[in-house]
């Protein structure tokens, strides 16, 4: 029977943690396979079962990788040190965590914090969470887009993603996007609001918010519209106007 050299084998994976693949007769051996995540944490997946189910091994392995957690035990995914150590690593390694610790609040605070866009790896319960999505856009009003059909027709959740993202206001309910008294209170909360929306948006809100009683009226933010939407609405006549002097002018050429 080849006898094993365990000294070149631990060389050999300290240098390359992938070299475990090959060494079938000491995947099993904690000292070669520490050495081996330690380097590489994805070499986890070489590991004996045991070792994958060992605390040490593990928490080595997610802390130089956290997607090795997707190689851990059953119960070591379960084990909320362990996935927080992943989640440190690699916020995006909360996907491969257990079902319940994907909805541990903890732990998807650490994640958003370090990257927002991993709450669309977590429990999709968490996308209805106020309180984590509230914190989810302010850093990154995107995450709108991906949050439960409630929190889009949430009027704070939707003033914080615009304010960080005004463009993001598609995103919101449909019942928020004709709020005309919420839109003007939008618009005067972020100025530059009707040149972030797309030209649909920004045709409807001017639509819906030409009430000939403000536009008129020589203070327009107190009266609840703000100057660029007055402003647009007043340039969007303009047009009409001239388009209906062309007619009469064409008619009367005729």
């Amino acid at each position: 029977m080849k006898t094993v050299n365990k000294e070149r084998v631990i060389s050999r994976v300290k240098n390359d943690g992938r070299s475990l693949m090959i060494e079938d007769e000491l995947r099993d051996d904690k000292d070669v396979v520490t050495v081996a995540v330690n380097h590489f944490g994805l070499a986890l997946e070489w590991a004996s079962e045991r070792l994958r189910n060992d605390y040490d091994v593990v928490k080595t392995a997610v802390r130089n990788e956290g997607f090795a957690l997707e190689f851990a035990s059953e119960e070591l995914i379960n084990n909320k040190e362990i996935v927080k150590e992943a989640i440190m690593n690699n916020p995006f390694s909360i996907k491969f965590a257990s079902k319940e610790l994907k909805s541990d609040k903890e732990l998807v605070n650490i994640a958003i914090q370090k990257n927002t866009l991993s709450l669309l790896s977590v429990d999709s319960k968490m996308l209805a969470d106020e309180e984590i999505v509230k914190k989810a856009v302010r850093k990154n009003g995107m995450i709108l887009k991906f949050a439960s059909e409630k929190l889009k027709n949430d009027r704070e959740i939707v003033k914080e993603a615009v304010k960080n993202k005004s463009y993001v206001l598609i995103y919101a309910s449909n019942q928020l996007k004709n709020d005309k008294q919420f839109l003007i209170e939008l618009q005067n909360e972020n100025p530059l609001l009707l040149n972030s929306v797309d030209s649909n948006l920004k045709n409807h809100i001017i639509n819906l918010c030409a009430d000939r009683d403000e536009i008129d009226n020589r203070e327009p933010v107190k009266k609840g519209i703000s100057n660029s939407i007055k402003s647009a609405i007043q340039k969007k006549d303009m047009i009409k106007e001239n388009k209906v002097m062309e007619r009469k002018n064409n008619t009367l050429e005729r």
